[in-house]
């Protein structure tokens, strides 16, 4: 999934929970949970992904939605829960998707691809349904997390 879907679902789940001993760990968990569904991705070939166009458009959208959600929604829901709480649950919620960037930079600096060590493996076959349709999963979620939190609040 992208960064904002990641980042807004993480939103939803602490102002749902509000309880943050809870609200944290689930929304870590909720990451590999919509990383499970089909979603947005170009290619397993690194090369071939890190190349395409279309990945990188999509990734430029998503960086800048994804900072703009981390930066509002918390000041938007502040009233119904800390606004420090969200912030946590939208990177916790983000946050097993850190190691690909660093990859993803690395692997165009050096132009090699590194072996993937454990966790990188597990989360790689969690992702089975990485497609190029994928894109209208992520914006109907995108829809989706907008509408959710717009009720919420």
């Amino acid at each position: 999934m992208t960064a904002t879907n990641h980042v807004l679902t993480g939103a939803i789940v602490a102002v749902s929970i509000k309880e943050p001993i809870l609200a944290v760990p689930v929304a870590l968990l909720s990451h590999y949970a919509m990383d499970a569904l089909p979603h947005f991705g170009v290619s397993e070939d690194t090369e071939v992904r890190n190349r395409s166009t279309f990945f990188r458009v999509v990734v430029t959208i998503d960086t800048a939605l994804c900072i703009a959600s981390l930066i509002t929604v918390p000041i938007v829901c502040r009233h119904i829960v800390a606004a420090w709480l969200i912030l946590a649950c939208m990177l916790a919620a983000f946050a097993p998707d850190i190691p690909w960037i660093y990859r993803f930079f690395q692997e165009r600096r050096t132009k090699l691809v590194n072996k993937k060590h454990f966790l990188n493996r597990v989360h790689s076959k969690l992702q089975w349904g990485e497609r190029r349709w994928g894109v209208l999963i992520e914006a109907i979620w995108l829809g989706w997390a907008i509408t959710a939190l717009s009720i919420l609040r």
